[in-house]
């Protein structure tokens, strides 16, 4: 059985959110505030448990989130969860939503629809349509935009979306 902290999950979540560069257990450590011994600990006991991969590059290790893995595909759609069960009327209108606090990325088809559900819940929120190829091509193309949004956002649905987005962009 896996048992994972709240540091666990937020150096899951670093990486995946960040999942455009590489991070060394140093990079990791001083971009969550951890101490580099707790972060080198956790990324050990991850890779363990076959959640996150290290790469040797030169005299380095770098870590990411093992995609192919099951478990790791599993625990990173849970680290991007938000927790929070209001989905601004999104559910049906868009296939996958993720929410900083002042937009909404929304991964949908019918841009329309998607705007009127949001508005009607909180006019003072700002929505990003974008369909599923349109998401996939921000991501490779490593969008400013849609990457600021996805590294400070938690998804409110459609988690597995965006993790296979994300597991294509890589």
């Amino acid at each position: 059985m896996v048992s994972l902290s709240k540091s666990d999950f937020a150096i899951i979540g670093f990486l995946i959110r960040n999942f455009h560069k590489k991070y060394t257990i140093r990079d990791v450590a001083s971009n969550l505030k951890i101490s580099a011994p707790g972060a080198h600990a956790a990324l050990k006991k991850l890779e363990s448990e076959g959640i996150v991969k290290a790469e040797k590059l030169g005299t380095g290790l770098f870590y990411e989130v093992a995609f192919e893995r099951p478990l790791g595909k599993h625990v990173a759609a849970i680290a991007l969860l938000s927790g929070e069960g209001k989905d601004y009327g999104l559910s049906k209108a868009a296939k996958a939503a993720l929410f900083d606090g002042k937009t909404i990325l929304a991964i949908a088809q019918d841009q329309n629809a998607v705007k009127d559900a949001v508005f009607r819940q909180n006019a003072q929120i700002s929505v990003v349509c974008k369909n599923e190829d349109e998401f996939k091509n921000a991501l490779l193309a490593k969008d400013a935009d849609v990457l600021g949004i996805l590294k400070n956002s938690k998804v409110l649905f459609g988690e597995e979306m965006v993790i296979e987005a994300i597991r294509q962009a890589k």
